[in-house]
């Protein structure tokens, strides 16, 4: 699956402003010696200029900010560079203040700040992104109505068939009692449903006399679990199986 660009999960412009120096770039890390020195050289004297330092012979300074920023932050592309500049001036990085050195302190605290900010505000679309690649790899997933139908085929002859063998289903999920009833196919009675509360009490009762070590039951859900089954069971007491099987149709999954 080819993964979708971030900037489709963007909301806000700062979002976007970080998405951009991220695709499409290319980190400092991954730049040839020459283009290295030369982006990083210029990037560092734009930044000595932003702040105000003036012009006079900076070849030393910049050779140590350049060295500092290769050693210390080649993981950020140039983008992110220039984007750090303008978000500390403009004061949108938390103490990032100008102590009147271009020093390699005040570079690593700017661009730290930067790089907090920067995951923090990429958490959220990078978090949607994996929101939505997860729904598209369960869509894929997904079994065709087709296929659904022979599933539910099969499961409902096999759980007539322990019924027969036991006079109980072991339906942990339900899913036979919620197919029957969202298609209205299974009714519930009064009679019918007291007699599967009384039975799931029944079956309750019976594992709180158990010893489980080390195992936590939702007595409630059991409860509730025991009397669905229940109700399926005196289902089967009506139904030709047969028949029921070929009633089960794609549609019904759409």
């Amino acid at each position: 699956m080819i993964q979708k660009s971030l900037t489709e999960f963007v909301i806000t412009e700062d979002e976007m402003q970080l998405v951009k120096t991220v695709e499409g770039c290319t980190r400092i890390s991954e730049m040839g010696n020459e283009v290295k020195r030369g982006e990083v050289g210029t990037v560092a004297g734009i930044w000595r200029t932003f702040i105000g330092i003036p012009k006079t012979d900076i070849t030393e300074e910049l050779l140590i900010a350049m060295q500092f920023i290769e050693e210390h932050f080649s993981f950020l592309t140039i983008e992110d560079i220039k984007l750090a500049i303008s978000m500390s001036v403009l004061r949108k990085l938390k103490d990032t203040e100008f102590s009147g050195y271009f020093s390699p302190m005040y570079i690593a605290k700017v661009l730290n700040a930067y790089v907090h900010h920067k995951n923090m505000t990429l958490a959220s679309p990078r978090r949607r992104r994996q929101q939505d690649e997860q729904e598209e790899i369960e869509k894929r997933n997904k079994p065709t109505p087709i296929q659904q139908a022979n599933n539910y085929r099969n499961m409902m002859q096999d759980f007539y068939e322990e019924w027969q063998r036991t006079g109980e289903i072991r339906d942990t999920f339900n899913l036979s009692y919620n197919f029957l009833r969202k298609n209205m196919i299974l009714d519930i009675n009064k009679e019918l449903l007291e007699n599967a509360q009384e039975f799931g009490k029944k079956k309750v009762a019976e594992l709180k006399t158990k010893a489980f070590d080390n195992i936590s039951f939702n007595f409630g859900l059991e409860e509730k679990r025991w009397a669905r089954n229940y109700c399926v069971c005196k289902f089967f007491e009506t139904v030709d199986i047969k028949v029921l099987c070929n009633n089960i149709k794609p549609e019904q999954f759409t």
